[in-house]
Formats: C-alpha cells, structure tokens, sequence
C-alpha cells in the first residue's frame, strides 16, 4: 500500500491505480488481515481518491459505493471509519457539487471535531478539502483560516524543523502569490521554509524539491527577476535529467517553464523550440487530458499570437479550453485565462463583439474570485482598453487602460514589466488621439527602463521604440531621424530573430512608409515588397500583415500615378479586410477612401462616386457611435482626415446631378449631418469659453466671431 500511495502522490496515477488493485485482491485471499481493519481502509480510499486524479469517474462511484456501504453495515456515523468515507465521497462530489460537498463536509467534521483534540493530525485532510472548497467558492478569507490551521497542526505535531512543516508554509507563500499580491511575504516564507529548512533535509530527487523549485521560479517571473527564475528552472531541469532522464513528464514541465521565461526576456525563437520538445514530451507521458498539456500548448498559443500566426494561436486557444472542460479534477479553472487569450485574438481579427463577451465574462470571473485591485484584473482591463482602442472609442480605450496602469503600479511597480505593458498601451491610446507629445515621452520612458531591465540591444525594446517610430511618423517629424531609429531597430532585430522574422517585416514597412513621405517611390516599393515576401512566408497571404502591407503599396502607387497599379493594390487589400473583418473595420474603410480617389485621379468619375457615397456612409456612422465621446482635439484630427473625401464628393455630384439626380440630394444630407456635428461641437466649446469666468478668453472669443463674419 505504501508503495502505491508514494505512487499516487508522484503522480503516476496508472501505476498506482495497479499497485492499490493488487493490495485489495491480496487482503480479501488472506484470512491473516481483516477486511474491516485499518490496512482494508487505507487501501480502499487510496484507490478511490486515486479514479479521481485518473478522471476515471465511473470507478471512482463504484468504488465510493463499496466504501460507504461496508462503512454503514460494519460502523456507525461516530466511527473514524465512517468518516473518512464520508470525507472521500465528499473528494469526488466537490469537483461536480462543491456546494453540497461543503454542506456534508461540515456535518462530519463536527463531529470530528468533538471526539479529536484542536491539533489532531486526522484533521489535515478535512482542512485540505475545506480549503479546496473554499477556494473554488471564492471565500479566500475562511480557505486561508483551514490552510492555517492545517501549518498549525504539523508545526504541534512534527515540530518546527520538520520538513512536512515546512512543505505545507510553501502553500502559505502560493496563497499570498494567488490571492494577495503579498509577494515580499512569499519570498520571505520561501527563503526560510525552502531556501533554509526544507532544501536541507529534501533530498534533490525528491519530487517536491523539483515542484518548489518550479514555484520558486513563478515567484521571480511575476516579479521580473528572469535571470534567478532560468536559474531555479535549470537546476531543476538538471535534476530530473539525472534521476529520470528527459522524456520524463517533469522534464517537459520544467521546459514549458524555460520557454516562458524566453517569451519574457525576447528570446522568441529559443521558446519555441522548448515548447515542442515540452508537447512531445507531456503529450508522452500524460496524455492530452492534463493541465500540464494545457498550460503548455496554451504557452504556444501566446508565442504564436506574438509572432503574428493568429490562426494557429487561435486553435490552440480553443484546443486548450475543449480540454480545460474535461478537466474536472482542477480546482483553479483556467478557462478565465483561455478566454483572455481567445478575446486578444478577436480584437487582433476584428471580431469586436465576440472579443467583448468574453473580456466582460473574464472580468466577472476575475472580479468575483479576486476583487479590484488584484493582478489578475491588470489583463483585461488592458485587453478592453485593446478593444476600444481598435474600434476607435478612444475615451473608453484610455479609461480600461488605465485601471489596468494603475493595478500593476499598486500591485508591483511603476518600472515592473506589467506596468510598463500597460504604459505602452496607454502611449498607443495617446498616439491614436493626437496627443504626439505625450505619447512620445512614455515611449521614451519604456524604452529607458527595458534598457535597464534587458539590456541596450534587447528585443524587448523593439515594441516601444517601433510605436515611437510611429509617433514620429504621424507628428512629422525628421524623417532622416526616423530612418535612423527604424535602422537601430531593426539591426536588434537581425540580431536576435533574423531577417525572415515577422517583426523585421514591421520596420520594413515603416521605412516604406518614411521613403514615400520623401518622395523617394523607388526605395519605399522596394522595401514594402520585400516585407510582403516575409509576411506570406511566415504568416500568410490572407493575413490582415498580408493586407496592411497592400494597402500601403496602393498609396505608393498612387503618389507614383500609377493609378491602375494602386486601384488593383486598394482592391486586393479590401478583399482581404473583408474577409478578416467587415466593411465597418476602419481598415476597410480607410482603404476604400483611397480607391475612390484613385478612381478619381484617373478621371473614372461614375466609379468614384459610387465608392465614395459608400464610404462616406460609413464615416459619418462612425460619427455617430463615437464622435459625441471624443475630445475637440481628437474630433478636428478625425474631421481632417476625412473632410477631403467629402469635398472631392460634393465636386464629383454637382457634375453628375444631370444624369444622376439622388446624389445631389445625398450631398446635401452629408453636408446637414456634418455641419450638424460640428456645429454641436461648436456650440460646446461656446458654452465652456462664456461659462469659464476668464473675461480674456471670453473677449477673445467675441473679437473672433466678429472677424469671422468678413472671411
């Protein structure tokens, strides 16, 4: 029996599930052991607690049933007996039932608690289940009080030098992890109870040495210290490898591990290759029907969102969260963090409305389970900022993000890489609203501290100085400059990830987009071909990267006046947007007001103003959902960029009134619904100059107007 109950907690449940099967037969063909006694109960609660972890549900009630019949007809409800099968009937019913678990939990162990001292070591599984309970139930404060008795109960029992002591604080120190933010707490729990205590009398084997090295590094990851994280993964990599050899399942667990911390530190191509050899190397021992599965292919998933290959990530995503459904012996579900990765997806692929769903059911979850200001509410708070940013709310976009800003400085600090990501957003909100300066010196902030944290040619500095690059870009600024910093960057990128890499193909595309500003047509076609090449390669032809890059292409095309070539340019990149997102994706729109004007400019005027009345449609419905939300500033930057298109319509149906009289009448109903939102926007600023109380601003205002009625 010990040997298959070492079996179970090394979690080689099969083996185990054997050894208990070859105990039972035993005991019942000897007339020497009793099948009532104490040996007859420990085998047959190992066994049935064992079909839990097997998910093998349908033994688990056959066997239950066996328990808890022999228990009524031989004891009654006082016995220990009794109550340990209620305490392993109660093990399976709390993965499908926790709240009736709970109910039948607390009748026996009152009654555990009357015949046992405060201090009983019987009561450790009890605590152990309660705690589950609890914590799947979201009453973190009474899990915390079982966990805590239950550290009381081996320090009365084993003493303060014993390692059982000491492995049951290092839950202590995962609880403050999860459920407080407490990460000083923690560490100091780990470097006393694991770094002092039990790394001492834990022999290196031991299974729990290499699981608390595993957590040692969680604890460095989440407070951005990668160097001692890949330090404790590779001792523990080391240990495995010489007392099981690499194809063992911890291996693969230690490697999922190492590419996460590679993922953090840029290290793209490395994690990668460690995630296929950690699949092959769980799917081997485990199966797919593993939280270890899960957690790596979903690891996989977030390397793939990254390097741009969205429908790979994407079925990995839903592959893991199919999984994560079977998997009912997990306490901590992690479809909640399926569903985070699945609503980046969509925001990424315009799937807006499906995106928000799951964001507004991610934070329902997160909210109840965890509270406001929790770490786990910094992600999507930030995704719908992502989310409103995409669809133009840029009001909104600013608020998400910076609630989620405002967790990660609470929560770690205002230079930890969660800040900084969530920084990094709010700079792209800022870029997006016009405000060119602050955008600018957050992104110049970034870039300092990933320099500090990483090094000055580091790949983590790549994403804030690209978006810097952008900024300048839109503020028109020096161009040799721009060129300059896209050179500096994408050397780093040579440098790390190669010239095939998806993000080379960025800068690429940015350099394009600086050398049609100079006129110079030759070296921007140049360059935006030679990214299309890296963006089919390595992600797709019918990638929105794919789409960007054609678009582009069409404007260099139409400064060359090669109208044919951009028209052929524009109407490829619609095709593909509608594919990926829909005719209402500004995307989309953008790109069919460029089309009009190439049918314009090569004097194809029916056609013109038939893509132009559609596009125009669309401009001023998105007036209407988000203009009210906007500052005056973010409104002018909007009405600018596409008031040339409504001029060019008003010209092309006065012309075209003879032969087609209704576009007369649609001119005048644009020029009625943008004169009324801008006069609306007007009449605002009106009320906030004369409601201000500055006579000098009030004056000024007046002198204007009056000047304004000779122009």
């Amino acid at each position: 029996m010990s040997y298959a109950n070492l079996k179970s907690v090394q979690e080689e449940y099969h083996d185990a599930a054997k050894l208990y099967e070859k105990a039972r037969k035993k005991i019942n063909k000897t007339s020497k052991v009793s099948s009532s006694g104490k040996l007859y109960y420990g085998i047959k609660e190992g066994q049935t607690l064992n079909y839990i972890k097997l998910d093998d549900y349908s033994n688990f009630r056959r066997s239950a049933k066996e328990f808890e019949d022999e228990a009524k007809s031989k004891y009654s409800k006082k016995s220990p007996y009794f109550l340990t099968t209620e305490r392993v009937l109660n093990q399976g019913l709390y993965y499908s039932h926790p709240k009736k678990a709970q109910r039948r939990l607390r009748r026996v162990y009152k009654r555990l608690q009357k015949q046992t001292p405060k201090f009983h070591v019987s009561k450790i599984p009890y605590n152990e289940l309660f705690f589950k309970i609890k914590r799947r139930n979201s009453e973190l404060n009474e899990a915390k009080k079982f966990l805590d008795h239950t550290v009381e109960i081996y320090k009365e029992n084993y003493g303060e030098n014993s390692p059982k002591y000491h492995l049951e604080r290092l839950k202590m120190a995962q609880y403050e992890i999860n459920y407080n933010n407490d990460f000083r707490k923690a560490e100091d729990i780990f470097d006393e109870s694991f770094g002092i205590s039990a790394k001492a009398q834990l022999h290196p084997y031991h299974t729990d040495y290499f699981k608390l090295l595993i957590t040692y590094a969680d604890l460095f990851i989440l407070t951005d210290r990668f160097s001692k994280a890949e330090e404790a993964v590779i001792t523990a990599l080391a240990i495995i490898n010489k007392k099981h050899g690499q194809e063992n399942k911890y291996y693969g667990v230690g490697l999922e591990k190492l590419a996460e911390i590679m993922i953090k530190v840029g290290d793209f191509n490395r994690a990668e290759n460690l995630l296929l050899k950690a699949i092959d190397i769980i799917k081997d021992e485990e199966g797919k029907k593993s939280l270890d599965y899960i957690n790596a292919i979903r690891t996989l998933a977030e390397l793939f969102n990254i390097n741009g290959k969205n429908e790979d990530a994407e079925g990995l995503i839903r592959q893991a969260n199919k999984l994560t459904k079977k998997l009912s012996n997990y306490d901590d579900s992690p479809n909640a963090s399926n569903a985070e990765q699945l609503a980046d997806l969509y925001i990424q692929t315009g799937r807006y409305d499906e995106a928000f769903d799951l964001l507004l059911k991610t934070l329902d979850i997160r909210y109840a389970k965890y509270g406001d200001d929790h770490n786990q509410m910094i992600q999507p708070n930030l995704l719908l900022g992502k989310l409103f940013l995409f669809k133009g709310d840029f009001v909104k976009a600013e608020m998400a993000t910076q609630i989620g800003v405002r967790i990660a400085k609470e929560v770690f600090s205002d230079t930890s890489t969660a800040f900084l990501g969530g920084v990094n957003l709010l700079a792209l909100v800022y870029l997006k609203m016009g405000d060119y300066v602050k955008a600018e010196r957050i992104y110049l902030d970034i870039i300092e501290q990933n320099k500090k944290m990483f090094g000055e040619r580091s790949i983590t500095a790549i994403k804030p100085a690209t978006q810097l690059a952008k900024v300048m870009i839109e503020n028109r600024d020096n161009n040799d400059e721009i060129l300059k910093l896209l050179e500096e960057i994408r050397g780093i990128i040579d440098e790390n990830l190669g010239k095939m890499h998806p993000k080379y193909a960025e800068v690429l595309q940015l350099e394009s987009e600086v050398f049609m500003r100079k006129g110079k047509y030759y070296n921007a076609e140049k360059t935006i071909l030679e990214a299309r090449n890296i963006w089919i390669e390595k992600l797709s032809k019918n990638h929105v990267k794919t789409a960007d890059n054609i678009m582009l292409n069409g404007e260099i095309q139409y400064q060359k006046k090669n109208y044919d070539n951009a028209i052929s340019e524009f109407e490829g990149a619609l095709e593909l947007y509608e594919s990926l997102f829909s005719i209402e994706h500004p995307k989309y729109v953008k790109t069919q007001g460029l089309l009009a004007r190439s049918y314009y400019a090569k004097g194809d005027y029916s056609r013109s103003l038939k893509v132009f009345d559609a596009t125009l449609a669309q401009y001023l419905l998105y007036i209407k959902n988000y203009f009210p939300a906007l500052s005056e500033n973010e409104k002018a930057k909007y009405w600018n960029s596409i008031k040339e298109d409504f001029e060019i319509f008003n010209s092309l149906a006065i012309n075209f009134k003879d032969q087609e009289p209704e576009v007369l009448q649609k001119m005048y109903d644009y020029k009625i619904s943008t004169k009324t939102i801008l006069l609306s926007s007007m009449i605002k600023i009106k009320q906030r100059i004369l409601n201000s109380g500055d006579q000098e601003l009030i004056l000024a205002f007046y002198t204007w107007v009056g000047k304004k009625e000779f122009l």
